[in-house]
């Protein structure tokens, strides 16, 4: 019998989910490299279950409410477990063979309650296999997952090769050790394993060139990695022959140098009038946005433009964002893009940070309004590890995980309440919707805002 390996993308608690093409892609990529050695894969994505589909293969996830964490009772939201209904997945897991070993991946540090709950579930039914803990929460919070979890072992991502050294003591098949980036720069991710598929997540790079301070990439990659243009085209055209119509660029630093390579792939997707919509939910850097390659990204059928502005403040970018943008770069990519054809463009403004004012979020608000910008408010959260958790830690000094949740604000002053940056949050979608009407931003705020 053929040795057999479940993956799985665990369940998410939180205040808010919605499924901007989220895939769990290094355990994707793990089913291809582990199929070429024999095993047999079986794959839950839990989160891969929509109950509305939108616009370019978007959605929202099937949630249900639970009870808050203790440490979140004066919130007034509901906190929901989001994905597949317990007892469909409790069906599944029965009708599956019995596992030979689990491997689980993990995404926000504060998502973990998820993760704890999937493994306790999977624990109670395969009581005798171990299961393998990777991902984002275990490489930032390390020790917490080793004291929490239940999982039999985890894995950072700098020692991948860890993963294969458990497969062969575990089922006595030698699996050559690799690390991710060799991985990474050599197959693709194994979208087989979904049944039904019509739009997908892809890398065309890992890691970041730039050091932002409140930035998880330098943490999970030392070094930024692209694969060839060749290798890249070569996965949209898998994509395209399985009738896949929307692809997002999960780069994050998707047009860094892009002479070097992201523009030769452009040239290969309109040269070959390759009819699939493509999206950069992650954000891209206004300083690369030259007419060059807005008028590439046109021809080549991005439809999802999405800029990270953060702030207004320039001294701000300078000092927490590694001056990758400005005002005068931003207005000139701006300027680029529309020349290029673009006009749905979107910009994340970050709020939430502690020694940031209401008067800086409106005035990135106002900024992006009287531009003909979308906003798109980017909730701030602290992330473990980063040299600007260090400094949130000294000033809260909260050190669970779960306080770092970007849906309670966990860095914002103290004079502004939650409910002032519920307002302050949803004030964009009363800018985005007014924005041709040319309105008095200030105005408008001051009534909106008010207590």
């Amino acid at each position: 019998m053929p040795k057999r390996i479940l993956l799985i993308n665990p369940y998410v608690h939180d205040f808010s989910l919605y499924d901007f093409w989220i895939k769990p892609l290094t355990l994707l990529y793990l089913s291809k490299y582990l199929k070429n050695y024999g095993f047999e894969i079986d794959f839950l994505d839990l989160l891969d279950f929509k109950i509305k589909y939108k616009r370019y293969g978007t959605g929202k996830i099937y949630s249900e409410i639970i009870e808050k964490p203790k440490f979140f009772k004066d919130i007034p939201r509901n906190y929901k477990r989001y994905g597949m209904p317990l007892e469909i997945f409790k069906r599944k897991i029965d009708e599956i063979l019995k596992p030979d070993l689990i491997l689980m991946t993990s995404f926000m540090s504060y998502w973990y309650p998820g993760v704890f709950e999937t493994i306790k579930i999977l624990k109670e039914k395969f009581k005798d296999t171990k299961l393998v803990l990777g991902g984002i929460y275990v490489n930032l919070c390390y020790e917490h997952a080793l004291l929490n979890s239940g999982a039999d072992f985890l894995v950072k991502f700098y020692e991948f090769e860890k993963v294969f050294e458990i497969i062969e003591n575990l089922t006595s098949i030698k699996v050559e050790k690799k690390s991710f980036e060799d991985i990474f720069l050599k197959d693709f991710p194994d979208y087989s394993l979904y049944k039904n598929l019509n739009s997908c997540a892809i890398l065309t790079s890992i890691g970041c060139p730039f050091k932002c301070l409140y930035c998880i990439s330098p943490i999970l990659y030392k070094k930024f990695i692209r694969r060839s243009p060749e290798k890249v085209f070569e996965e949209i055209k898998i994509y395209k022959n399985m009738g896949i119509k929307d692809i997002a660029f999960y780069d994050d630093a998707l047009l860094f140098n892009y002479k070097e390579g992201f523009e030769e792939f452009l040239d290969r997707v309109i040269k070959e009038e390759i009819d699939i919509n493509f999206h950069t939910p992650n954000g891209i850097h206004a300083r690369e946005i030259d007419e060059n390659i807005a008028l590439k990204l046109k021809r080549a059928n991005f439809k999802t433009i999405r800029i990270g502005f953060e702030s207004i403040n320039d001294e701000r970018l300078k000092n927490d964002f590694s001056f990758k943008s400005n005002k005068e770069i931003f207005l000139r990519a701006i300027k680029n893009l529309k020349k290029a054809g673009f006009f749905d463009i979107g910009a994340y403004v970050i709020i939430g940070i502690y020694d940031q004012g209401v008067e800086e979020i409106i005035d990135s608000y106002a900024f992006l309004y009287e531009n003909e910008i979308k906003i798109y408010p980017a909730l701030f959260s602290p992330v473990p590890g980063t040299p600007y958790y260090y400094k949130w830690l000294e000033r809260k000094n909260l050190r669970d995980p779960i306080f770092t949740n970007k849906s309670i604000y966990p860095d914002k002053p103290d004079e502004i309440s939650f409910e002032k940056y519920e307002r302050i949050k949803d004030f964009a979608k009363i800018l985005n919707r007014k924005i041709k009407e040319k309105i008095n931003v200030y105005k408008e705020a001051k009534e909106f805002l008010k207590d």
